[in-house]
């Protein structure tokens, strides 16, 4: 629900806009497999989901005067919102010859969570000014922001305690931040700008993060939750070029980001477990880490209207270090590069386009698993996925302003890949490394309705 109060003649304050907001999302996974367990066939229903409600609200405001000759635009508001979050699992196997249920399953005994039920607070107050000069063609944009930030994890949640075997302390925290900004826009000729700014950055600690406490049995593995993560921050630089005009649109950064207490996921060590030898891996702060790179975006219009055919492509290229043990984060994705032909009809009634991404190997992988300082633990043979090349094809038709209609019909070549994301810190030799690929060809749709 939202509303906007416009007043362009006004001296000071022309326009408001507020709104209140409530999202329910959930995303369910539903499996059955028929298993032969000995001499006997099993059927395991296993249920996993994503639950996570959000209410919120925000003002926005926005004053445009003169000082001294130069014109500003003034924003300022606040946003505040609730997000909670839960993770419910459930399997069931199923003794097809007796009827005997069982809910402890490949080790594990459900239903549980992976981390407890959580509400995520956040405040956020902010100002900026665009102030414009030089005749227009340079525009000074300072700001500033604060930020509040509270985790609150249920920690008597019985289902998080039932695979929280180990009594891993979970904690709530809370914290706060300022983090100013600087940037400029000059406009070299009416269609290139260049551009540059400094922000500093502020990133609390996630929930999944913070209190995570999961194994793995099929795969080996066990991730602990870290009740002394602290907040991420950083100074974040970049510079660039844009390009505009009726037919093409294009632009290029370059950045660089240092940070202070980084969060990245890290290998601990190896633990026995049953008698099995399972990898460790827990969220960490690093005290010193940086990331480089530069990115690429543009779009050619076959005709200077809005519609009709068009190629765009985008590309990105990022290199992180441990500045504490020197070794590279792996938390950064390998350089990537997306190609594609859109097409879109007059009123914007219907659209398809066809895009090719490309995806490099990745080569710059930590095998240390260190943190602040160098780590005799090792993995010596981390998975390191080749690059590969997918094809797919999406479209979308509107019914109407409140009613859109999206398909996608994804991988068409079939290809068999992974992602790093999801195999960063598995080994060459796991045996289950197939269960990682991404799916074949597929197709997914939508219908988007708004009220």
């Amino acid at each position: 629900m939202a509303y906007e109060y416009t007043h362009p003649s006004a001296t000071f304050l022309q326009r408001v806009r507020t709104q209140v907001y409530y999202q329910d999302a959930e995303t369910t996974e539903t499996v059955q497999q028929l298993r032969r367990v000995g001499l006997s066939n099993r059927r395991r229903n296993s249920q996993n989901q994503f639950l996570q409600s959000v209410l919120g609200g925000d003002v926005q405001f926005e004053s445009n005067f003169k000082t001294g000759g130069l014109d500003h635009r003034l924003s300022y508001g606040l946003e505040i919102f609730n997000t909670h979050t839960s993770r419910p699992r459930d399997n069931t196997e199923i003794n097809l010859a007796t009827g005997v249920i069982n809910k402890n399953v490949a080790g594990e005994v459900f239903p549980n969570k992976t981390f407890p039920d959580t509400d995520t607070l956040r405040l956020g107050l902010y100002l900026q000014d665009e102030i414009t000069l030089a005749k227009g063609r340079l525009t000074l944009i300072p700001g500033i922001r604060y930020d509040y930030y509270k985790l609150d994890p249920n920690k008597s949640d019985a289902d998080f305690a039932r695979i929280n075997t180990s009594n891993y302390n979970v904690e709530g925290f809370s914290d706060s931040a300022i983090s100013p900004k600087l940037g400029l826009i000059f406009k070299l000729t009416p269609e290139v700008s260049l551009f540059a700014q400094y922000a500093r950055g502020f990133r609390s600690p996630p929930y999944d993060d913070a209190s995570i406490a999961f194994t793995n049995f099929a795969f080996a593995y066990t991730v602990l939750p870290n009740a002394d993560l602290k907040p991420e921050t950083s100074n974040n630089f970049e510079a660039g070029v844009r390009f505009s005009t009726p037919r093409l649109n294009a632009g290029v950064t370059g950045f660089y980001n240092r940070y202070s207490n980084f969060i990245d996921t890290v290998f601990v060590g190896n633990v026995l477990i049953g008698g099995r030898r399972f990898q460790q891996f827990q969220s960490q702060n690093t005290s010193g880490a940086e990331i480089y790179g530069v990115e690429a975006k543009g779009e050619y219009r076959f005709s200077s209207r809005s519609d009709g055919f068009s190629l765009f492509t985008a590309l990105a290229y990022a290199v992180g270090n441990n500045l504490d043990s020197n070794q590279p984060l792996n938390s950064i994705d390998p350089f990537k590069a997306v190609v594609g032909l859109r097409y879109r009809s007059p009123a914007d009634r219907w659209g398809a386009e066809l895009v090719t991404t490309l995806v490099a190997a990745k080569d710059r992988i930590d095998q240390t698993g260190s943190t602040s300082t160098p780590s005799t633990t090792t993995i010596t043979n981390l998975f390191r996925p080749s690059g590969y090349t997918t094809l797919d094809f999406l479209a979308f038709y509107n019914f109407n302003p409140n009613v859109t209609f999206n398909v996608g019909v994804f991988n068409l070549l079939n290809q068999k890949y992974f992602q790093w994301s999801d195999v960063r810190g598995v080994s060459a030799n796991d045996r289950n490394l197939d269960l990682y690929t991404q799916p074949g060809i597929n197709v997914a749709a939508s219908l988007t309705i708004r009220f």
